[in-house]
């Protein structure tokens, strides 16, 4: 049986020989294959390092998604990292202002009775009620207090109330309703409580109380005990949640001309290319005539490459008008990620030179990186060679179980610091290697490793066979 287990442990070590054998055979990604690179200094404690992308590494990447991009430390191998989307920032904004108290008169049984407050040596109190006349006649009295909303256009997030109680009440119960489309009052809080103790000279008090975030039109305000609580008047809390503007990165299309367009558009008066010089992933455009008191009807479209179809990614007018009060343009436009470097302005009509000027904006992505190994390290981009490896994982795929279990990136990412731009193997890294063939006689050598291994795994798998046999 020990024999057999050996020779079980030699078949699986020769398989993983041989399922080894292309890794072996695949040349290692080296930094001097790429273009250009960035040096980058990890801050000290942090596992995961990140920086932005700059606008050069866009300029010489050879793939949109940005395979020939690669990390590697000061020992030139290269180390996990993926590519993460600027996440949106938001600003939030609280402001507080005051409201217009309505007393509501309505009738009060004469039944409720009175309501008295005992406080005990632990410093606790109880509420005790007396139960009134049932016959009593009923009063008329304000019972409730209405506030108006309407002129609100943030919503509302809490209500900040004072009040004080004739009959000495430390703390009261208030219910919150609001109005809806038909009139009726529903309830927004069922049971509020607002508190004011006093002791030894300190004061304790709530007065706030938090509402569902929501945009009111009327709220009512309704005291289980109406004439023990007075409410003198009401704050309004309001929220507002903006998104910041995005760090976009603006730049100029160079003008190329429509002479050097291969694919004339049909029907097209005029027709202005252009040239980005870079795969940038870009959402915003900006088309800006030369000409004053011009208008057109445009076709914004682009490509990939010079041979590729134009696709339209935008259909619509822009003019450029000069008046008193100043110069008017059409608005940005608003694109999905658009990696394409060739664009062209296509004009149905033209009547004067058309050289439009067109401008692009994009966000650049976040590169996260392990820090491992010997820094400092160097960001290394645009590789012809490389376009075909599998792209990096996705951003919460880098060290997601640590991630999950600390809760909290904070303590785990830190920002690594770019020096100067490195020249490697320049243009020359850009432009498609010819195709590779192995000489023949290394192809014959790699053949017959592969041949013999094969039937060395038969031979240990029919004397296994066999030893099992005679073993039963």
């Amino acid at each position: 049986m020990t024999q057999a287990r050996s020779i079980q442990t030699k078949v699986f070590a020769v398989g993983l020989w041989l399922m080894a054998l292309p890794a072996i055979a695949a040349e290692a990604l080296q930094v001097q294959q790429f273009a250009e690179a960035i040096p980058l200094t990890a801050e000290a404690n942090h596992p995961v390092q990140q920086v932005q992308l700059p606008d050069a590494v866009y300029q010489r990447v050879v793939s949109p998604t940005l395979n020939d991009v690669a990390v590697f430390d000061a020992t030139g191998v290269a180390v996990p990292h993926v590519f993460c989307a600027v996440p949106n920032q938001q600003s939030v904004t609280e402001t507080q202002q005051p409201l217009t108290v309505f007393p509501v008169q309505l009738a009060r049984a004469g039944a409720q009775g009175t309501t008295a407050q005992v406080h005990t040596d632990t410093g606790s109190s109880i509420a005790i009620t007396v139960p009134g006349d049932a016959g009593a006649q009923a009063t008329v009295g304000v019972a409730a207090y209405d506030l108006d909303l309407s002129a609100l256009t943030a919503p509302a997030v809490a209500l900040q109330v004072q009040w004080h109680s004739p009959t000495g009440l430390s703390e009261v119960h208030v219910k919150v309703e609001q109005q809806d489309s038909a009139q009726q009052w529903q309830t927004v809080v069922a049971d509020a409580v607002l508190k004011r103790v006093t002791a030894d000279g300190q004061t304790l008090e709530r007065a706030d109380i938090a509402l569902p975030v929501a945009t009111y039109k009327s709220l009512r305000l309704t005291p289980r005990d109406a004439e023990g609580t007075v409410i003198d008047a009401v704050q309004v809390r309001t929220r507002t949640i903006s998104a910041l503007p995005a760090d976009l990165h603006w730049f100029t299309a160079v003008q190329s001309g429509p002479a050097e367009d291969v694919q004339p558009a049909a029907n097209a008066a005029a027709t202005q290319g252009y040239d980005t010089l870079r795969q940038a992933p870009v959402t915003l455009a900006q088309i800006k005539l030369v000409a004053p008191n011009t208008r057109y009807d445009l076709r914004l479209q682009s490509r990939r490459r010079p041979q590729a179809a134009w696709q339209t990614v935008w259909a619509g007018e822009a003019f450029y008008v000069v008046t008193a009060a100043g110069e008017r343009r059409n608005a940005e436009i608003a694109l999905p990620a658009n990696h394409d470097r060739y664009w062209r302005l296509v004009a149905d009509a033209a009547n004067a030179p058309f050289t439009p000027i067109l401008k692009l904006a994009y966000t650049p992505q976040n590169l996260r990186f392990v820090a491992q190994g010997q820094g400092p390290y160097r960001l290394a981009y645009g590789n012809a060679s490389a376009v075909d490896r599998s792209p990096s994982a996705s951003c919460e795929g880098l060290l997601k179980t640590l991630l999950q279990t600390t809760g909290s990136s904070e303590n785990l990412i830190g920002t690594a610091e770019s020096g100067a731009l490195q020249v490697l193997a320049g243009a020359a890294a850009l432009q498609a290697p010819p195709p590779v063939t192995a000489p023949a006689w290394r192809r014959w050598l790699l053949w017959g490793v592969l041949g013999v291994a094969v039937l060395l795994l038969l031979g240990m798998a029919r004397k296994l066979l066999a030893d099992l046999n005679t073993s039963t």
